[in-house]
């Protein structure tokens, strides 16, 4: 059971980091004619969303929300609901704050077909100094216990990490990093990211906004609502409930929000029950809030 359970939320975490890398692939001057590896062939899959939904698209604070029937697989159409989140006036982090090391890299690899490359850490505040730039500090996510997840380089090494960052360049300049992080406490486990996109990605031709896929698991409608956390930030809530056949059901709250002109992602897995007995797990809804709440 327990491996039933990490198994589905590393693949609620990988949907999310490979939609994030598609998207902010650095697009090429012939748009056709180039070949894209197969990781990215892999994340557009899992990322291009069927047209033809007849729900209107609905707006709460500066996330427009969108219902989705399913999304493009390698070998055709995938069944499966889900929502895009599209971030309008998206912020451009200046990319002359970061630091030398990230430049560096942009350098050391050069002006190659998919310039990216993935850095593992010992926690969320390595991740910043590496980049030389503070994000955002939450207390109450660095008292609870480190998860790790599965990440692969793109020079094919793989390591399970806690914290890293994903960087990717456009004519060597950083145009897109995210940072993200894992954490586990009980029953509940959290995921945070945040993604920089520099006046670079736009140089680039990337578009003004940039949709996130959020996965439904469960059968009926996500639930939405905008939270307001004490310092003023407003968040969009998301809230998928679901069961893994008989043997333990779930709830799953996104929470998106953009801080210090990045974009945040927050996902709270809380298992509810195992073999229909309720545990002790707190109100998964609860505890994103807590979280939102406690961000410096």
């Amino acid at each position: 059971m327990e491996k039933e359970y990490r198994e589905l939320f590393d693949e609620v975490h990988a949907s999310r980091r490979l939609r994030m890398e598609v998207m902010n692939m650095k697009h090429e001057e012939t748009k056709h004619a180039h070949r894209i590896p197969r990781v990215a062939l892999v994340a557009a899959a899992l990322a291009l969303v069927l047209a033809g939904t007849a729900v209107a698209a609905e707006h709460l604070g500066r996330i427009k929300i969108e219902p989705v029937s399913g999304w493009l697989g390698p070998d055709g159409p995938v069944d499966g609901g889900g929502y895009t989140l599209t971030y309008e006036n998206d912020g451009r982090f200046p990319a002359e704050s970061l630091s030398k090391e990230v430049f560096a890299i942009g350098e050391e690899i050069g002006d190659v077909h998919y310039p990216r490359r993935t850095i593992s850490f010992e926690s969320w505040a390595a991740c910043e100094k590496f980049l030389g730039v503070e994000l955002a500090g939450n207390p109450q996510l660095e008292r609870m216990g480190k998860d790790t997840v599965r990440i692969e380089d793109f020079d094919g090494s793989v390591s399970n990490a806690h914290a890293y960052v994903n960087l990717s360049y456009a004519k060597r300049m950083p145009s897109c990093i995210t940072v993200s992080a894992y954490y586990k406490e009980g029953d509940i486990s959290v995921s945070q990211d945040a993604t920089l996109r520099t006046q670079y990605a736009f140089e680039s031709g990337d578009p003004e906004d940039w949709d996130l896929l959020v996965p439904q698991n469960g059968e009926e409608p996500l639930a939405q609502e905008t939270y307001i956390a004490p310092d003023g930030t407003e968040a969009v809530i998301l809230t998928d409930t679901y069961d893994i056949a008989d043997v333990a059901g779930f709830t799953t709250c996104y929470a998106s929000f953009i801080k210090s002109n990045a974009r945040f992602t927050l996902a709270v897995s809380v298992r509810t029950h195992n073999y229909q007995e309720p545990t002790n797990a707190p109100d998964a809804l609860e505890v994103i809030k807590e979280i939102l709440d406690a961000y410096e």
